[in-house]
C-alpha cells in the first residue's frame, strides 16, 4: 500500500512540475512580448521624431533661402529708388546697410529657432527611449526544476510515514537519520515503479 503512496506522490509531483514549467515558460514568453513591444513603440516614436525633425530643418532652409531672397530684394529696390530719385551718397549706404542688418537678424533668429527646435527633438528622443528602457521588465522568472518536486513528494512521502507511525523498525542498532529513511524510500519507490 505504501508504494502506491509513494507512486501518487511521485505522479502528482510530475503532474504539478508540468503545470508549472509551462505556467513558467508561457510567463517568460509574455514577458519577452511585452518587453519587445517596449522597443517596438519606441523604434516607431524615434521613426515619426526624425520625420518631423526633418520636415523642420527643410522649413528652416526654406526659410534661410527666402531671408536671403528678401535681402538681395530688398536691396536691389532700394537702389534702385535711390537711382530714380538721383540720390546718392551716405543716406543710400545707410539705407542698405539697415537692409542687411534686418536680414542678419532674420537669419540669426531663425538660426536660434532650429537650433531649439533640434534640442527639442533631441529631448523627445532621450524621453522615448527613457519610458521604453523603464518599460522594461527583468522579472526573474524562474524554471522549476523536477528533483525539487520530486525531493517534495518524497518529503511529504516519510512525514506522512512518520505520522502515521508505521516507519519500519532499522536493522541496525543506530536510529536511521530522516534524510537516509527518505533517500531509501525514494530508491525503492523509483525501483517498484520501474519495474511496473
Amino acid at each position: 500500500m505504501s508504494y502506491w503512496m509513494l507512486a501518487l506522490q511521485g505522479a502528482q509531483a510530475f503532474s504539478a512540475f508540468g503545470a508549472d514549467k509551462a505556467r513558467a515558460k508561457a510567463d517568460q514568453a509574455y514577458q519577452a512580448y511585452k518587453n519587445a513591444m517596449a522597443r517596438i513603440s519606441d523604434a516607431t516614436t524615434q521613426n515619426v521624431i526624425t520625420e518631423n525633425q526633418i520636415a523642420t530643418n527643410q522649413a528652416y532652409g526654406d526659410q534661410a533661402v527666402g531671408i536671403k531672397q528678401q535681402n538681395i530684394l530688398s536691396v536691389a529696390q532700394a537702389e534702385v529708388s535711390a537711382a530714380a530719385a538721383g540720390v546718392k551718397g551716405r543716406s543710400v549706404n545707410q539705407v542698405q546697410l539697415n537692409i542687411n542688418r534686418s536680414a542678419a537678424l532674420a537669419e540669426r533668429q531663425r538660426q536660434n529657432d532650429m537650433k531649439n527646435a533640434n534640442l527639442s527633438f533631441a529631448g523627445q528622443r532621450q524621453q522615448s527611449a527613457q519610458a521604453a528602457a523603464n518599460a522594461q521588465d527583468y522579472t526573474y522568472i524562474p524554471t522549476p526544476k523536477l528533483g525539487s518536486y520530486l525531493l517534495k513528494a518524497g518529503m511529504s512521502y516519510a512525514t506522512g510515514r512518520q505520522g502515521m507511525g508505521d516507519r519500519p523498525t532499522p536493522s541496525t542498532s543506530t536510529d536511521e537519520s530522516p534524510i537516509d529513511y527518505l533517500w531509501r524510500n525514494i530508491r525503492s519507490g523509483a525501483d517498484y515503479l520501474r519495474r511496473l
